[in-house]
């Protein structure tokens, strides 16, 4: 769901650029969620070519917060500038180049070999497609995103950080998930579900969309420096069995490697043949084993490395 006030400034950026002889496109956050991806916004990114960029400063001489210039790092450059808009942070891209290696400097993007449209709120805006984002962030190193927006593609399957809206449905999901395994259910025995956001503010809790609703669930807590614990992964009856579970699972390993932690545990019940299964196939090794109760671990370097091959292959 895009707040209404990124919508807002969307419809200035296109009002004021609408009949602008110039190649432009919404990307990054907005752009994906604009296409139906679930993803957090936090700004609204501008890609255009070099001239672009310039005359989009000129249009928003009464936002810019930083003039379009050419700026560079070791992966990529282009010119860049930021405005502000009712607010909102909005970045400009120009003539943007990535930085392939053994290839040197690739050509700057053309933005209208990339570009669809769609249709919002009465406007027709222009986005950098997910196929190129995908191709782009592949370049970049970004495996992380490569696989969101593939997850997406193939599956159309979002996996995005808790927001307390989804409180109910995340803890029916998961104590229906708990009774249908168990046959009897104690909510008492789960307070961290009675204020989801409360009780991972120090973590990260994952739920996956699709078709517009909750299916699935996976959550990390730290328990050391460098260690976290996965918990609460859980998965709808009804769409199990599509690789929802691993989505999940996956993000959560990502996400904890960024925050540089070097491990990840869990446990499971040790009868519980289709859990234990899917961790020693995900790449957890069991540590342990106390009074029924099966302990894992992963080497989260192992797993990225594992990961970068596997995208690298188009897995």
């Amino acid at each position: 769901m895009i707040k209404k006030s990124y919508l807002a400034v969307l419809r200035i950026i296109y009002e004021r650029l609408r009949d602008v002889p110039i190649a432009w496109a919404v990307t990054g956050s907005l752009g994906m969620a604009l296409q139906g991806m679930r993803v957090a916004v936090h700004d609204i990114d501008l890609q255009a070519d070099e001239t672009g960029a310039y005359e989009i400063e000129r249009r928003f001489a009464d936002c810019v917060v930083q003039p379009v210039r050419y700026v560079a790092s070791e992966r990529i450059r282009s010119r860049f500038g930021r405005l502000e808009v009712e607010g909102v942070k909005v970045e400009v891209m120009g003539a943007l180049q990535k930085w392939l290696d053994g290839q040197g400097w690739e050509k700057p993007v053309d933005v209208r070999r990339y570009r669809r449209f769609v249709d919002v709120d009465g406007m027709r805006v222009p986005v950098v497609s997910l196929a190129y984002e995908q191709r782009a962030y592949q370049k970049l190193g970004r495996l992380d995103k490569v696989r969101a927006i593939r997850r997406w593609l193939e599956k159309r399957l979002s996996i995005v950080s808790f927001c307390p809206e989804n409180q109910r449905d995340a803890k029916a999901l998961i104590l229906a998930g708990m009774e249908e395994h168990w046959g009897v259910l104690d909510e008492s025995r789960n307070p961290d579900l009675d204020d989801i956001a409360t009780s991972y503010a120090d973590g990260v809790f994952l739920v996956a969309w699709q078709g517009g609703e909750i299916v699935g669930t996976g959550a990390f807590r730290p328990v050391s420096d460098d260690t976290v614990e996965i918990v609460r992964m859980s998965v709808k009856r009804e769409n199990r069995r599509q690789g929802i579970g691993g989505e999940i699972l996956t993000e959560l390993c990502w996400r904890a490697y960024r925050q540089g932690y070097k491990q990840a545990i869990l446990e499971t019940t040790a009868n519980w043949e289709e859990a234990v299964a899917f961790y020693r196939a995900f790449g957890f090794e069991v540590t342990h084993q106390t009074a029924g109760d099966l302990y894992f671990a992963m080497d989260l370097q192992a797993f990225v490395e594992r990961e970068r091959q596997r995208v690298n292959r188009g897995g």
